[in-house]
């Protein structure tokens, strides 16, 4: 999986770098034609373009960094790990699925499928496992769409006590209701609004809104990358997401 290991590396990767290896590195990614820069709030514009160049433009642009490609990852079959945590005062299960990068066209209908399962109390996770086993006070499943790969988790935290098995087989009940039970409109719209009213929360406050610019430029390709992704949730489907989920 790309991101099986963390960003920054594995204490004998940096006690392995060489200072030519980081000066390398620096020299690649560290240049103006590789960065984005976003200024937000009450500004003069051409006061602020005067100083952009004062203090950005003289530093050259380097050779152009290529474009990361997704890493799709394919599982042959189904591992299961058990992990003893000392420290932990009760038993948890997660499982995992290979999802969709951000961007992805499947990446927008996960989304909502991950809300439809474990989102209300009308959810199946929430209906089986909490409200009708008594299993656990809460359950999760979300999606992960990064830039590499994507990600789908079902996580369960159980009571001290508790067997996992049984949350196991609460989960595969919990799938074998939502397979059985279609999905409403009321509740399939209640969440494309939801996703919208996230947006608009993000666009109020100055420093999340700046942040977003940012990030849309640098893995969408354009500050405003934020409304087509707007108008990719409301078009999906139930057809869509029946889909993604057998998928």
């Amino acid at each position: 999986h790309p991101y099986r290991w963390p960003v920054i590396g594995s204490i004998a990767d940096l006690h392995g770098a060489t200072v030519d290896d980081i000066k390398q590195f620096y020299r690649k990614y560290y240049a103006p034609n590789n960065a984005t820069l976003v200024v937000a709030g009450d500004f003069d514009r051409r006061e602020v373009e005067a100083m952009i160049r004062k203090y950005f433009g003289e530093i050259p642009a380097r050779e152009e960094v290529e474009p990361v490609r997704p890493i799709p990852v394919q599982l042959e079959k189904t591992s299961k790990y058990v992990l003893q945590d000392r420290f932990a005062n009760a038993p948890g299960l997660e499982m995992n699925f290979s999802g969709a990068e951000q961007f992805h066209p499947d990446a927008y209908p996960l989304r909502i499928l991950a809300l439809l399962l474990s989102y209300g109390k009308n959810a199946p996770f929430y209906k089986v496992l909490v409200e009708e086993r008594k299993l656990t006070s809460y359950t999760n499943v979300a999606t992960s769409a990064f830039e590499l790969a994507g990600q789908i988790s079902l996580s369960a935290k159980a009571f001290r006590g508790g067997n996992l098995n049984d949350i196991y087989k609460g989960m595969q009940e919990a799938f074998r209701r939502f397979e059985t039970e279609e999905i409403k409109d009321s509740d399939l719209e209640r969440l494309k609004i939801m996703q919208e009213t996230m947006m608009y929360n993000v666009m109020m406050a100055l420093e999340s809104k700046t942040q977003a610019l940012a990030r849309n430029n640098v893995f969408g390709g354009s500050p405003d990358r934020s409304v087509e992704e707007l108008s990719k949730y409301k078009a999906v489907t139930k057809k869509d997401i029946m889909r993604v989920y057998r998928q």
